[in-house]
């Protein structure tokens, strides 16, 4: 911790024994908020996969005998939650400490705790981690490690604040095994209110979604809550990826806004009465354009919904005029100029190239 220039790492609280409390949970700000951990506490810690074969601090980990967990494969987790149960009501291992957010974040919220450490109906002491800091924060995200280390060493002094907060050592009641989730969120906002933070819905998976949107341009501030768009359209990490490529790919001055010119234009359509309805699908504030939040939330719309689906096998049978389940380049030209008079003989031809029907 000195090599970074953390000279006074000031204490608040002490640390239960393990056999009060067997697991550790703790907000997650950066790589050094282990650091300081391993050193004081010398735990069992939950760690993504791919941390094991980061050069150095790999074989710490691994000499640590870690409980390693790949967070995008569930039975890896399922696995990993056994490994926790197993190693924490066995007092011959240290205790064991897990980061329930899942990933780093700057400290500013506590965003969507993972369950694991919670579901094992056993006592959990919260640790608070804060850095003060005026000019460099440690944070780590969306920045190197080595960047990172570099200009925390290039500042004169670091401070460092651990906190730990210590709650009643209490059995989890039946509410509790029943729902893990109660005890995680419990926990969650006693953590958020010795930090003075707020508690948001974000998730590992809205961080990963965010990092996508800097490396495309886009402003990743109007990304929406993934967890609220799978409870209301059951879209998973792959769809939203996909949806953002796509919103990427349309949005050529990387504004983060979608105007109706370029809407249209990605799908080769002339601006008509017909074409204004379908992006009033998405616009419906009637802006004249949608930012990624609404565009994601108009495409989960329409293709999940069962009226919509009645729709396009409608269309498709009332364009099949041959009745053979087929739409051959000539029945599509049909209807596209019916539907759309000003379109061209290229555009017709192209659309049908690009359509899978």
């Amino acid at each position: 911790m000195f090599a970074f220039g953390y000279v006074w790492i000031s204490i608040k609280g002490t640390p239960a024994p393990r056999d009060v409390a067997p697991i550790v949970v703790s907000n997650h700000v950066s790589f050094l908020d282990p650091v300081y951990i391993f050193f004081s506490h010398m735990p069992v810690i939950l760690s993504a996969k791919e941390n094991a074969k980061l050069p150095i601090v790999g074989l710490f980990l691994t000499a640590l005998q870690i409980i390693p967990v790949d967070r995008a494969i569930r039975r890896s987790r399922r696995d990993a939650a056994a490994q926790i149960r197993r190693r924490a009501i066995d007092n011959k291992w240290p205790h064991v400490l897990i980061f329930p957010e899942g990933t780093t974040t700057n400290g500013k919220a506590l965003i969507s705790f993972k369950t694991g450490a919670f579901a094992q109906g056993l006592p959990i002491q919260p640790m608070c981690i804060r850095y003060p800091h005026k000019c460099i924060s440690p944070a780590w995200v969306n920045r190197s490690m080595p960047y990172v280390m570099f200009r925390l060493m290039t500042q004169l002094v670091n401070f460092m604040e651990v906190r730990v907060q210590y709650l009643p050592v209490v059995e989890p009641g039946l509410r509790d095994l029943k729902d893990p989730r109660h005890f995680t969120e419990t926990v969650r906002h006693m953590m958020a209110a010795s930090l003075g933070v707020p508690c948001t819905e974000h998730t590992f998976l809205d961080m990963k979604l965010a990092v996508m949107a800097k490396k495309l341009h886009l402003p990743p501030e109007q990304l929406p809550e993934l967890s609220r768009m799978e409870k209301l359209f059951h879209i998973d990490y792959e769809t939203a990826e996909a949806y953002l490529k796509k919103f990427s790919a349309m949005d050529t001055t990387h504004s983060g806004l979608l105007h109706i010119v370029d809407f249209l234009k990605a799908l080769d359509l002339p601006l008509t009465p017909y074409t204004m309805q379908v992006f009033q699908m998405f616009d419906t504030s009637e802006k004249n354009y949608v930012n990624f939040r609404e565009f994601m939330a108009g495409l989960a719309f329409v293709s999940t919904h069962t009226a919509f689906s009645s729709t396009i096998e409608a269309a498709f049978y009332a364009c099949d005029q041959d009745k053979d389940g087929f739409l051959s380049r000539k029945e599509v030209e049909q209807a596209l100029v019916q539907t759309f008079p000003s379109l061209g003989a290229i555009q017709v031809t192209y659309l049908f190239s690009t359509s899978r029907v």
